[in-house]
């Protein structure tokens, strides 16, 4: 049985600058807030999540 991978038909790289493109910007400003570090993870990871889900169903999917 193989895994499902919904974001498969998306480049690595592509999901990896989204990551890092969200995710640093992110850590640093509620980090300067001074949020607790359990709000800030959970912050960052959730927004995270909604770019990459936005990212892969605006990239194309290949037609097979």
């Amino acid at each position: 049985m193989n895994p499902q991978r919904p974001f498969a038909h998306v480049p690595r790289r592509l999901l990896n600058l989204v990551v890092i493109a969200v995710g640093l910007p992110c850590v640093l400003i509620l980090n300067a807030l001074n949020w607790s570090a359990v709000a800030s993870f959970a912050l960052t990871a959730a927004l995270v999540l909604i770019s990459v889900l936005i990212v892969a169903a605006i990239y194309p999917r290949r037609s097979e």
